[in-house]
């Protein structure tokens, strides 16, 4: 997977930008919000959905479950500006801290819930279609959460690289990954662990076969990972001829005025091509 989504909140560039600012500066509610009967109509599929979700954190609290449930949500197109992207985060806002936890894809929240208290402010909010019209128009479907997953077209074993979910939160995400790795060698699979960063941190899982690592869905952890890919393999030759390839060089011409380019980077070394 080439693309890293977490941490990032939300970005997304628009296909047509002809506004000053992003969501148009006006004080009139945007053009896709929409009418107080289909409101009603997004609503109930919304509550429905959410009443099946509560089913499954009531569940996660009997079981004391270490792990929050997690689901995502889909935004519409037109609803890509900041001030959009505010409302329908305020909306799952359930404390203090944000319960958006990052990107499932360009146009896809990742959303937690720790308990069912949570679900049940969401719910109120889902009904209350007036105060929450913009947050509610904004959104195209929640659903729940399943892991980014890519199949090694490999038939034989090959390393895969895992990463869980960062929950925001520095002793869950402790707990969940202490899990995860006692579920791996519970199972049998061997894996290294890297720490690129406290919240970033990536694991190896050596030598398996995606449909016999799969098995792992059948274990609570699973709905920790985020992503699930071949890991990516690099090599370096030191006996490389060396690159006698030329580059034609542009030179200005006598008489004719050019724009100036300013670049404000102290990391960028002066190179012949370049220079005055």
């Amino acid at each position: 997977m080439a693309d890293e989504r977490l941490p990032i909140k939300f970005f997304a560039k628009r296909e047509v930008d002809n506004m000053r600012v992003e969501a148009g500066g006006g004080g009139d509610p945007p053009k896709f919000v929409l009418s107080p009967e289909e409101l009603q109509i997004k609503s109930r599929v919304f509550v429905d959905t959410f009443q099946e979700f509560r089913t499954k954190v009531l569940k996660k609290e009997r079981d004391n479950s270490l792990i929050p449930f997690v689901f995502k949500t889909r935004i519409i197109d037109d609803a890509t500006a900041k001030t959009h992207r505010c409302e329908v985060s305020n909306l799952f806002r359930t404390g203090t801290d944000n319960n958006v936890l990052g990107l499932a894809d360009e146009d896809e929240l990742i959303i937690k819930v720790d308990d069912s208290r949570e679900v049940d402010k969401i719910l109120e909010r889902l009904k209350n279609t007036q105060r929450y019209a913009h947050a509610i128009s904004a959104i195209e479907n929640i659903s729940d959460f399943e892991p980014i997953i890519a199949k090694s077209e490999s038939a034989e074993s090959v390393d895969y690289k895992v990463k869980l979910i960062d929950f925001q939160n520095y002793e869950q995400n402790t707990a969940i990954r202490n899990y995860f790795e006692r579920s791996m060698k519970q199972i049998g699979h061997e894996v290294i662990r890297t720490n690129y960063s406290p919240s970033h941190v990536v694991y190896n899982v050596k030598g398996v076969k995606l449909d016999e690592f799969m098995t792992l869905n059948k274990n609570e952890i699973f709905e920790a990972i985020f992503s699930i890919e071949p890991m990516p393999k690099y090599t370096v030759a030191l006996d490389m001829e060396k690159d006698e390839a030329t580059i034609n060089i542009l030179t200005p011409k006598e008489g004719k005025k050019y724009a100036i380019v300013g670049i404000l980077d102290n990391g960028i070394a002066d190179i012949p091509h370049v220079k005055p």
